[in-house]
């Protein structure tokens, strides 16, 4: 009995020192690496999660985080960056003289989802002004995940007079549109009707402790999660085996679902949609679709996202009081132009097979709108349409590096001639 005894000592004496070497070993690598903050994992662990509260914006992305970090992607890390503010780009600071500012305004696609910090849209943009017209040309993204034009209206109110854009880009994506619908009582108006404050004003002010989590339903509700005390966090940032244990059955997961048998997807098209349902193709089956589509025809978006409108009237006010030139854009999610991309995602959230590609509601309605507030519409639709390249994640709906360098080179070619003015009237006046 006593052999026995001793023999199972041994073994697990091997197996805990096994353990605990293989741990040692992995967890200098995450501190040496930077994947791991060695003084604080609990603090770190959070912050990697989630969004932190805001009073004026209800939320913003994680703040000053400096790592490696998984974004939809479930197999894969970006090295992700973010200033003292919860924004993915420079810190904030007042613009030198003969310096000219770009200011980007967007959703997840203008954080840069699916892709490292130099692959964004902000890191190549930036990039290709330093390289071909010049380095005092910055380029600072206030893009958050799931922003909508009543945020850029917040960001235009709180920021604009403080880093002084001299060219201002927003890109409302088609998710924007009913985010907007569903905010549009989130916010108490100023005298012009244009959105002030937030009603959660208060509540929102005391939950800015870096233990509370922002998230959201599919149906893009607002939760707040108190995340200090989850025993998940805790167990990862504690052990790096654990960690890699955890993103090992993570990957699997993803690559069970990659594995999925899209040939039997059913194909919904939008003609046959619009033959079956009219103006209002939301009345379809298809319910979880119209989060991330717009399901009205032009003449009916137009009388629904009114307030979208209302909104980037606001952000165009607030350009003009800086002397700032404004630009809206479109861009299109990958079932507008190409069928072969972000099939994955399809087949994970929609168990369908979207093929959107006679649907240019999107753009069309861009152009009604900066018509009417006499902008440019940068509508990028046909640069990915005539390219057809694999542009897109495999897993999600955002693009890949390659997506992003497309978008942000069609971005540059068309307002180059603008900054170059700028740039020289900046010049000038500094001497």
């Amino acid at each position: 009995m006593s052999r026995i005894i001793k023999s199972t000592f041994l073994y697990s004496l091997i197996i805990f020192v096994t353990l605990l070497t293989v741990e040692t070993g992995l967890r200098i690598y995450d501190v040496v690496s930077g994947d791991i903050i060695f003084d604080d994992l609990k603090k770190y662990a959070v912050n990697k999660l989630g969004n932190r509260a805001h009073p004026y914006l209800q939320y913003t992305a994680s703040k000053l985080l400096r790592g490696s970090v998984h974004h939809i992607e479930p197999d894969i890390k970006f090295e992700t960056t973010t200033n003292a503010h919860g924004f993915r780009t420079h810190e904030f600071y007042p613009k030198l003289p003969g310096k000219v500012r770009i200011l980007l305004l967007g959703d997840s696609f203008f954080y840069g989802y699916n892709a490292n910090d130099n692959e964004t849209i902000q890191g190549v943009l930036e990039k290709r002004f330093h390289t071909d017209v010049s380095k005092d040309v910055e380029v600072f993204s206030l893009g958050v995940a799931s922003y909508s034009s009543v945020r850029y209206a917040a960001l235009a109110r709180i920021y604009f007079e403080y880093l002084k854009p001299d060219i201002v880009v927003v890109a409302p994506d088609q998710s924007d549109f009913g985010e907007d619908v569903r905010r549009k009582d989130d916010y108490i108006l100023d005298a012009d009707g244009y959105p002030f404050v937030l009603k959660q004003f208060a509540k929102l002010v005391g939950l800015q402790s870096g233990d509370t989590e922002i998230a959201f339903t599919h149906e893009r509700e607002m939760v707040l999660k108190d995340v200090s005390d989850s025993w998940k966090i805790l167990v990862r940032a504690g052990s790096s085996l654990v960690n890699r244990a955890w993103e090992f059955q993570r990957g699997l997961k993803s690559k069970k679902n990659d594995a999925a048998d899209y040939e039997n997807l059913s194909i919904i098209k939008y003609e046959k949609l619009l033959d079956a349902y009219g103006p209002d193709i939301s009345k379809s089956p298809y319910q979880n679709l119209w989060g991330n589509i717009i399901p009205y025809d032009l003449p009916t978006a137009l009388e629904a996202y009114k307030g979208t409108y209302t909104n980037l009237e606001y952000v165009q006010l607030k350009t003009r009081e800086v002397n700032a030139d404004l630009f809206l854009s479109s861009y299109p999610y990958s079932w507008m132009v190409q069928l072969n991309q972000a099939m994955a995602y399809q087949a994970n959230h929609y168990k369908i097979q979207i093929d959107f590609r006679g649907n240019r509601v999107h753009p069309n309605l861009m152009d009604n709108f900066s018509k009417r507030l006499g902008v440019p519409h940068l509508n990028s639709y046909p640069v990915f349409e005539r390219d057809g390249g694999d542009n897109w994640g495999n897993w999600d709906p955002h693009f890949n590096a390659r997506g992003y360098a497309l978008y942000a080179n069609y971005l540059f070619d068309q307002i180059k001639a603008r900054v170059e003015e700028k740039l020289n009237l900046a010049q000038a006046d500094n001497g």
